[in-house]
């Protein structure tokens, strides 16, 4: 794993960086250097100063919660649709395919081609999330207080630290345990509890740690950064979604069995990122990618 060595700002080169860009992993001393006009494809500083803040507001007020939504909101690029009817339209034609006794093929063949690209933008934008149960995590469960025996027990087989490195972990592998931690949340909640191979590059594409080796210096630098990705690859509808994400990372975090928790969420990572390198039309460039996460993940795991 990577050392938290220190290391100079990339843009001013004569001071020691204190802070991690989580966009492009890049080491800067100031925010003078932050926006260093080399630096300008990664300043997105409003969504940074808007995820910053909303990470500050564990006791915010509901007046003060419901502005930063609203200052969200107001500066999402493309303006809200109504879309109400349209959703109502979908949700009809699903109700009509749940009564007859088809496959998947041979319902999408039934649908027009105006059905099928409503349909195909209400799974882009999340919307037809509306239209399925919605997933109770189950890190929110309440646990029944019984003693299993070791044997009852269903726990991930892990190595021991040592037998994959005789180096010492890094004081910052925490941050990079939370960063992946964070990312799981995001996608399975995002797939409604179905950790499925397609899965997998969602995954990879919210958590630095795993494609780009991220060294983040706190705990908060690591959530951030998981929010950034998740906003600016608009994989959901971030200005709605941000707000409900981070109260999932709060709980996920809060758990007294955070420990158990973890290892399950690792364990489950590691699980779907070999489905999905296993899968037939995997290609080479993300198989690799792939392995390479899987180390990564196993090395997390032996380190909780």
């Amino acid at each position: 794993m990577q050392e938290c060595a220190p290391r100079p700002c990339k843009f001013c080169e004569s001071a020691l960086a204190r802070y991690t860009c989580p966009r492009c992993n890049c080491g800067y001393c100031s925010i003078k250097c932050y926006k260093d006009a080399r630096h300008q494809g990664c300043s997105e500083d409003f969504y940074k100063d808007c995820v910053q803040t909303y990470l500050r507001m564990e006791q915010a007020n509901p007046e003060t919660q419901k502005k930063m939504v609203d200052i969200l909101k107001a500066v999402q690029k493309e303006e809200e649709e109504d879309d109400k009817q349209e959703t109502d339209e979908v949700a009809s034609l699903v109700q009509r395919l749940e009564q007859t006794d088809i496959d998947a093929e041979t319902a999408w063949s039934y649908l027009t081609p105006d059905e099928r690209q409503e349909f195909e933008r209400m799974v882009q934008t999340g919307d037809v999330g509306k239209l399925v149960p919605l997933w109770k995590p189950w890190w929110e469960e309440k646990v029944l207080v019984t003693e299993l025996t070791t044997e009852e027990r269903s726990t991930p087989t892990v190595q021991p630290l040592s037998a994959l490195t005789s180096k010492p972990p890094a004081a910052c592998v925490v941050n990079s345990v939370l960063n992946i931690l964070c990312s799981y949340v995001h996608v399975i909640r995002l797939y409604n509890g179905e950790m499925v191979p397609q899965s997998a590059e969602e995954f990879l594409s919210v958590s630095l740690v795993l494609t780009d080796d991220a060294v983040y210096g706190t705990p908060a630098e690591a959530v951030q950064a998981v929010l950034q990705k998740v906003v600016m690859t608009q994989s959901v509808a971030a200005t709605e979604e941000l707000p409900s994400l981070l109260g999932a990372f709060r709980k996920f975090l809060s758990s007294p069995q955070l420990k158990d928790n973890a290892l399950r969420a690792l364990d489950e990572t590691r699980s779907v990122f070999d489905a999905a390198a296993r899968e037939p039309e995997c290609k080479k460039e993300l198989k690799q990618k792939l392995r390479r996460a899987i180390k990564k993940v196993e090395y997390m795991m032996s380190w909780t």
